[in-house]
């Protein structure tokens, strides 16, 4: 699984592919001598996150995970980490929005975005998955004709704004950070070489889920 190389395991559930990913990764996390032939290790949930945590951090000790640079965790915080780390603009002062926050700040921002406010928290869940697709499946507001649905065509039109008020404040959201990630790969070619120079292994687990 490094660089030139791709395998995939496919199973069923409690035919232990997790159990196979870990080991390996311990078995990297042992051997690698090279610092900078680092390891990621992304996963879908937090709880995930924990659990290969916890099973690796109990089979090494910290001198060992310490050897190598070592990622773990969910999709949306390793791509905050390397923009944090790697991106030559400035995302070390960024927040997260999660789920929910999403939806309050929408919420909180519903003047903003040309939404009367007694409009509500059901407006907010509404424009927020809106958002979310149109950001998830690189949907183009401006070449799409929503004429049909007037609350989508809305929604469409103050989605450029949200998206500057979110970098106004210097904040992402769990969609807008997997794109800003995915455009500074395509666009930096330094942010990738970064990348390179300090991982050589990336693992992703339940990768069905994402």
């Amino acid at each position: 699984m490094g660089i030139g190389k791709t395998e995939m395991i496919l199973a069923g559930p409690g035919t232990g592919k997790t159990t196979t990913l870990v080991n390996r990764v311990i078995e990297l996390l042992r051997s690698v001598k090279d610092k900078n032939q680092g390891i990621i290790l992304c996963t879908f949930t937090r709880k995930a996150t924990e659990e290969l945590t916890q099973r690796i951090y109990s089979k090494l000790s910290m001198a060992e995970v310490n050897r190598v640079n070592f990622l773990i965790g969910t999709i949306h915080s390793i791509c905050y980490e390397l923009l944090s780390r790697y991106s030559n603009n400035d995302y070390s002062d960024y927040s997260v929005l999660a789920e929910g926050e999403q939806i309050h700040f929408i919420h909180s921002k519903l003047k903003n975005l040309g939404y009367p406010t007694e409009k509500g928290w059901a407006t907010s869940e509404d424009l927020a998955a809106i958002f979310n697709k149109i950001n998830d499946q690189e949907i183009d507001i401006n070449n799409t004709d929503f004429s049909s649905d007037d609350d989508i065509q809305l929604a469409c039109n103050a989605y450029p704004l949200y998206r500057r008020i979110l970098e106004r404040f210097r904040l992402f959201d769990f969609a807008s950070i997997q794109s800003t990630f995915l455009s500074e790969i395509q666009s930096n070619p330094s942010f990738k070489e970064k990348i390179a120079a300090d991982f050589s292994f990336f693992f992703v687990d339940e990768y069905q889920d994402i």
